[in-house]
């Protein structure tokens, strides 16, 4: 089955036509770009501050691979956004990013949080991890007939190239930990490429997509973050994916 019949496919399979999928993934792309914009344009304020103290600043430069954004406090600025290039409310709300509030309005549903970009298996921008003030971490996004949590991926579009070149994906938790990463790795000649779980295990689907790049996982246990979970789906992965034992190290 090709690319295009999955789409159908799994459409159909959710009830959703295959421009409404259209619609939602165009509107989640025009909010990452969005997001971008808005964290490039910051002069102050805790994101910058927040990125800085991780070691992340390179995530400020135009030319970073990891599209990092920032959802600003205002209430309806995305709303507003989105509905300027076109996107209905209907679409908006399927896609994750705008709620109905207590009187009725069309508000943003992310405020006030660095944003990362999570991806399905086709690579597609289909919802977000949010980072608020306080440092916690978790999918911002609801789950909806685009995105599942345990379906998605942050990193692997930004380091695909690194990744076809033989990088070994290194699995941590922390968004920002997975940066350090990916810099390590490419002042070392492009050996690893972080790969955030933000807060989860890595389950059977997000092996299976990392296996489309990669013959080789590494988990890694850092001090800076939470304890990664165990994956413990360990034997069905390795069955799924075909990476031997060896790879998962402790």
């Amino acid at each position: 089955m090709d690319a295009a019949s999955e789409v159908v496919v799994g459409a159909q399979d959710l009830g959703l036509s295959v421009d409404e999928r259209r619609r939602m993934l165009e509107a989640n792309a025009a909010a990452v770009q969005y997001f971008r914009r808005e964290l490039l344009r910051a002069t102050g304020g805790w994101p910058l501050k927040y990125l800085k103290a991780h070691g992340a600043e390179s995530v400020l430069s135009a030319a970073s691979p990891w599209k990092v954004g920032y959802a600003p406090p205002a209430w309806s600025n995305l709303v507003e956004h989105l509905r300027g290039q076109g996107f209905g409310y209907g679409t908006m709300a399927r896609a994750g990013l705008m709620v109905w509030n207590e009187h009725g309005q069309a508000v943003d549903r992310h405020r006030d949080k660095l944003m990362l970009v999570a991806r399905d298996r086709r690579l597609a921008s289909v919802g977000f991890v949010g980072i608020g003030p306080d440092g916690d971490v978790r999918s911002a996004s609801p789950v909806t007939p685009i995105h599942r949590p345990s379906n998605v991926l942050v990193g692997v579009e930004e380091q695909k190239d690194l990744l076809h070149r033989g990088a070994v994906p290194v699995i941590v938790d922390s968004p920002m930990d997975a940066i350090a990463v990916s810099n390590a790795g490419l002042q070392a000649g492009g050996l690893w490429a972080g790969i955030p779980m933000c807060g989860g295990g890595l389950s059977t689907a997000q092996a299976k997509t990392l296996k489309e790049f990669s013959a080789s996982v590494v988990p890694w246990q850092t001090s800076s973050g939470p304890r990664l979970r165990p994956v413990v789906a360990r034997r069905s992965i390795a069955s799924a994916t075909g990476w031997p034992k060896v790879c998962w190290g402790r």
